[in-house]
């Protein structure tokens, strides 16, 4: 599930890879800037 509010997506991270998937986007850059990653509260 991804969901695009204002400035902010949303996306489900499955099978206990949140960590992982993290971390990857906290150093990656998209369209060439990195981006503020966090984990959101459950249940949002």
């Amino acid at each position: 599930m991804i969901a695009i509010v204002e400035v902010s997506t949303f996306v489900e991270i499955l099978n206990g890879k949140v960590k992982q998937v993290l971390k990857a986007l906290q150093t990656e850059k998209i369209k060439g800037r990195v981006r503020k990653v966090s984990q959101a509260n459950a249940g949002k």
